[in-house]
């Protein structure tokens, strides 16, 4: 009879530890040779201190209803190289406060949507509360660079509330006509400029007859006391007086 020679249990665990030990040092080669083709940005941006961008505008404010008018262009035509008027209406519907910052916009061509140049940033800082509805007047003057013909203009109002979040309103995003300013435009800024001309010579006129008003009024003072003083004094034989008659303006 021949007998079977089995391996010792222990020679079998023994084995086994091997092979499980074999396979997770391959195991640990082959990750270490992935990472090491791989460039992982492991950077933590759980801290605020590290994020890239804090003031990044979010889009309109979901509790801010937004309008806008252009009240002085009949037909949507807006004229070339004098002030027009955009009106805006933002109503907060929210509970909390928010701050109107600034308005600005651009425009671009109708066709093509490339950007032709910006329109000035107005400046309001005003406070736009719970429940409050608010108009504000932005001013625009397309440059008399552009000719007269069809574009698009985008203007943007920006706000932010009492977190720091900024956010940014499309309020008008229409196709007009740009035409030449007509002489009733042009007359009134025209009249406009020379009123605020006006305005300041008539100011720089008063400044300069209270000014003068006041030397006239010291220079009479001066000469009021100190006229005793030359009638007092005795003029002997070929003395003359220093203060001539007609030397005082």
């Amino acid at each position: 009879r021949r007998r079977s020679h089995r391996p010792a249990p222990s020679r079998m665990r023994a084995a086994n530890v091997m092979v499980v030990a074999l396979l997770i040092t391959f195991s640990a080669l082959l990750v270490a040779d992935e990472s090491a083709d791989l460039d992982v940005d492991r950077t933590d941006f759980s801290d605020p201190a590290l994020k890239e961008d804090q003031d990044v505008e979010e889009g309109p404010s979901q509790h801010v209803l937004s309008a806008s008018l252009l009240p002085d262009t009949p037909e949507n035509q807006i004229q070339i190289g004098v002030n027009n008027t955009l009106l805006v209406s933002l109503s907060n519907l929210g509970g909390k406060m928010y701050n109107v910052t600034f308005i600005d916009g651009y425009l671009e061509t109708s066709s093509s949507a490339e950007r032709l140049g910006m329109f000035r940033r107005q400046v309001y800082g005003e406070a736009l509360g719970p429940r409050e509805q608010r108009s504000f007047r932005y001013l625009f003057v397309p440059p008399t660079t552009v000719k007269p013909g069809e574009y698009r203009l985008v203007f943007t109002a920006h706000y932010q509330n009492r977190d720091m979040a900024n956010f940014v309103d499309a309020v008008f995003n229409e196709t007009a006509e740009l035409v030449p300013a007509s002489s009733e435009g042009l007359s009134l800024d025209m009249l406009l400029l020379g009123g605020g001309v006006v305005a300041g010579g008539a100011l720089l006129l008063v400044v300069i007859y209270i000014l003068g008003g006041a030397g006239s009024a010291s220079v009479a003072g001066s000469q009021a006391k100190k006229a005793p003083t030359i009638k007092k004094a005795a003029a002997g034989p070929g003395d003359a007086s220093d203060w001539l008659p007609g030397a005082l303006p």
